[in-house]
């Protein structure tokens, strides 16, 4: 799943939440980024230790399915029920009273769950805006990404081992996020008509692309793949409003922006932070739930 890449100021979050030993074990220290201009012929790196703000100056790369367990079972040990393999399938809003979610399990047998406020955590599945409407996609920047998992790409050396790599390209840029145990994701985004002038396999098409880019084709040049090449179109997208009556949408199920440094998982854990806050004055009957 893309949002591999954290970003400094999610970590005091995750402090927060009590999981960042958990997400030390797994993740590799991030210091900074590269950004790689074959064009110049040079490469730049930024660390995040001589930004405006210096008070956080690493995050991590994690792959997300053992990020998210560990966020999830941080959840279930302070007191969350957790069901897994239940697919929602609708909201019943009943205005001035509680919601009912219409939902199957495994089986497909129906169930059903009554709630006092929703949220909509679905991520790009948008779950309420396709059941409600109105989400838009931008006509403005419409980039569309190939990634994929591999072993045997050549790494960044010392302390910038774990930093993200972002190549120009003539038809997009390009990422290379390294992994605690040696991997790396490696991904491009192009213009969705670029991508629609494929004539070869995903796979090869991904390797063609970053081949426009000397520096990177020649880290990838002993590179092996680990997955399926994976396509995801039209990146961004967001909807007018992310909240109703005794509803909330956070992260990327009210909106998402093209994955430049990170800003999805970031975007999710802060809107999920202060969507929690939202929650509880409704909860509370507080008197500022409106503004929140």
């Amino acid at each position: 799943h893309i949002g591999e890449s954290l970003l400094p100021q999610s970590v005091p979050m995750l402090k927060r939440l009590g999981v960042l030993p958990e997400v030390e074990k797994i993740g590799i220290l991030k210091y900074g980024a590269e950004l790689v201009s074959y064009r110049r012929g040079r490469s730049q790196m930024f660390h995040f230790a001589k930004a405006f703000d210096e008070s956080q100056p690493y995050a991590f790369e994690v792959k997300r399915a053992e990020f998210d367990d560990i966020l999830a079972k941080n959840a279930i040990a302070k007191g969350v029920r957790f069901h897994e393999g239940i697919n929602a399938l609708r909201v019943e809003f009943r205005p001035g009273q509680t919601s009912l979610i219409h939902a199957e399990d495994r089986q497909g047998s129906p169930c059903i769950w009554e709630a006092r406020f929703v949220v909509d955590a679905s991520g790009r599945d948008t779950f309420l805006s396709g059941q409600l409407g109105g989400k838009h996609r931008s006509k403005k920047h419409g980039s569309a990404a190939v990634f994929g998992h591999f072993e045997g790409v050549t790494r960044l050396t010392g302390m910038d081992e774990g930093n993200i790599t972002a190549g120009w390209l003539d038809d997009g840029w390009c990422w290379l996020i390294p992994f605690k145990d040696g991997t790396m994701r490696v991904g491009i985004v192009c213009h969705p008509d670029y991508i629609k002038s494929r004539r070869t396999s995903l796979d090869q098409f991904l390797l063609d692309t970053l081949r426009q880019s000397p520096p990177i084709a020649k880290r990838m040049e002993q590179a092996r793949p680990l997955t399926p090449t994976y396509a995801a179109a039209n990146f961004s997208y967001r909807r007018e409003s992310m909240t109703g009556e005794a509803y909330l949408m956070i992260g990327d199920a009210f909106a998402f922006i093209d994955p430049v440094f990170s800003s999805g998982v970031h975007l999710a854990i802060n809107s999920g932070t202060i969507g929690a806050e939202v929650v509880d004055a409704f909860l509370r009957g507080a008197a500022d739930y409106p503004a929140r």
